[in-house]
């Protein structure tokens, strides 16, 4: 009888830190000097070994990222996207501009485990997706291609992987306020122009800080309750995001 009573103890208990967790980001990021080779047909192709890029992160369309994740005991599951953008910054032979700014998409599924040596509510992130890319390529006597077939613009393109490290630096009931820093390694083959068969290859190394509003691991019962608690970080990231645009438009 005392064991049984122990196991219906047990299993009564609320787990911490369980339920959906969902949180929205705006922050920078730096990518790593890298090869970029573009294929092109009856032309000759052009490559460089060592290419600078440029994050932009606040001008134009904004860095973000969002997650949307289900926890159980302080650990989690989850998908994030991350509006990464990169531009070329380096002078090369044959190409008037080139970026994938609209971005450097990367759709991730994360596995989420707490971090004891970082204190309580940090929290570590290993994820593995996939790459879509908004490309916008002008190469020399050329029409731009830019926002053409895909979708909206976007082509699935390549893979990535990232590592992340997320420390809750200030908490109130029901909601947190998060800095996280994370690296990607994502490669990434798109199309430069409506002929298929020429394309680019560009390897990224990207290094991100972001700052980000979430809420705690709920379980709403109510209507009511569930947009008071999701709604948050989503009028963060809205409200930011605009402030942000507008200072950058004037």
């Amino acid at each position: 009888f005392c064991i049984f009573y122990l196991i219906n103890i047990i299993i009564a208990q609320p787990k911490e830190n369980s339920g959906w967790v969902w949180i929205n980001y705006l922050g920078a990021s730096e990518s790593f000097n890298s090869m970029l080779y573009i294929n092109l047909e009856n032309e000759d192709d052009i490559k460089t070994h060592n290419a600078d890029w440029d994050g932009r992160s606040f001008t134009n369309s904004a860095y973000y990222a969002m997650k949307l994740e289900k926890w159980n005991n302080n650990r989690g599951k989850g998908l994030e996207w991350v509006h990464h953008k990169i531009y070329l910054a380096s002078d090369v032979e044959g190409i008037d501009s080139y970026s994938i700014s609209d971005g450097f998409n990367m759709l991730f599924f994360n596995i989420i485990n707490p971090v004891k040596k970082f204190g309580k509510n940090a929290y570590m992130r290993l994820g593995a997706g996939l790459v879509f890319g908004h490309m916008d390529v002008d190469l020399t006597g050329r029409e731009r291609f830019y926002m053409d077939g895909g979708i909206r613009g976007s082509y699935l393109c390549g893979v990535a992987a990232q590592i992340a490290i997320d420390k809750w630096v200030k908490t109130t009931e029901k909601h947190f306020l998060t800095l996280e820093t994370k690296f990607t390694a994502a490669y990434s083959r798109g199309p430069v122009s409506t002929n298929f068969i020429e394309y680019s290859v560009v390897p990224n190394y990207a290094f991100h800080v972001i700052l980000g509003v979430g809420n705690k691991p709920a379980k709403p019962k109510t209507i009511k309750d569930t947009v008071k608690t999701f709604s948050v970080p989503s009028l963060y990231m809205g409200g930011l995001g605009y402030i942000i645009r507008v200072i950058d438009r004037w």
